[in-house]
């Protein structure tokens, strides 16, 4: 019935697949799990024995597939009509995960569960930053995620029906950080296919350090450019990234040539309080735009 795909970079799953196996188990339901491992080493081989006598697939990448591949990878091995895709920086933080997706299961709804983070702010300076990005723009009830269904999609937790999968898949072109959600979404929207947004969360357990993720926001933004440059975008879809169209309304009142220049200053001064541990998300988004400003023609 389920098949859960976890595509894996370089994190310790051992609690996360564990919980897995226990609540699937108690489901009484035909499932599987599938790792889609693109780190350089593989898994400690004790420990793949001891999970595939629980429905463990593991596939280990002998080059990096990135993270759009990987999952579809996962999904070309998937025997079940459902599927349950979970990052691997994720925890189960409820015993009743999988009983959740269970009972809202149609075979042709897009289900998202949404994102958690732990209430207490991190003791380690350098993760303040995602923790507070976290909570303030990716905590969100299931009602107000539902308000605009598709601009709220998320690949961290979510449940497809696997034919529809067939039809969307991720794009592989996307390989790095960034925008493969947006653009997912967006091809749900396009398709007419109904997102339904439900209280299951997950704990996002992996906070990266300030440094990694001020750089994974800097490729995302490449990223985004680059799809921008395309010879074919689908119509709409640089309209569905908010940093986009600010970005674009900027340029038309000039004020994009004047965040490039200033752009080696900003930088500069908005880290430090960004690094700091009461970072501000407007000065976040003041230096994505900027840093979108300067990388542009």
């Amino acid at each position: 019935m389920i098949s859960v795909l976890i595509p894996l970079f370089q994190v310790n799953v051992h609690s996360l697949i564990n919980s897995l196996i226990e609540q699937l188990s108690t489901a009484s339901i035909s499932y599987e799990i599938l790792i889609g491992d693109d780190s350089p080493s593989p898994l400690n081989s004790s420990t793949l024995d001891e999970w595939r006598s629980c429905n463990l697939r593991y596939f280990h990448n002998s080059s990096s597939l990135g993270r759009s591949a990987n999952r579809n990878m996962l999904a070309d091995n998937a025997i079940y009509e459902n599927l349950i895709f979970i990052d691997c920086d994720a925890l189960l933080p409820n015993p009743d995960f999988i009983s959740k997706y269970i009972k809202e299961i149609d075979g042709k709804s897009v289900l998202c569960g949404g994102t958690n983070y732990q209430n207490t702010k991190p003791a380690q300076k350098e993760q303040v930053l995602r923790w507070t990005y976290g909570r303030k723009r990716e905590v969100s009830s299931a009602t107000n995620r539902n308000i605009n269904p598709y601009n709220s999609f998320s690949s961290f937790n979510f449940c497809i029906p696997t034919q529809v999968f067939k039809e969307v898949r991720f794009d592989e072109r996307i390989k790095d950080y960034g925008h493969e959600d947006t653009y997912f979404g967006f091809d749900l929207k396009e398709r007419g296919v109904l997102i339904k947004h439900i209280e299951n969360p997950l704990t996002h357990n992996g906070l990266e350090s300030s440094d990694v993720f001020l750089e994974k926001t800097k490729i995302g933004i490449e990223g985004l450019l680059s799809i921008s440059r395309r010879e074919t975008v689908p119509d709409g879809f640089l309209e569905h990234n908010t940093l986009w169209l600010v970005s674009e309304r900027m340029k038309k009142s000039g004020l994009s040539i004047i965040l490039k220049v200033l752009y080696p200053f900003l930088e500069r001064y908005i880290l430090v309080f960004l690094r700091s541990r009461n970072p501000s998300m407007f000065l976040f988004d003041l230096y994505k735009l900027a840093y979108l400003s300067r990388i542009q023609d």
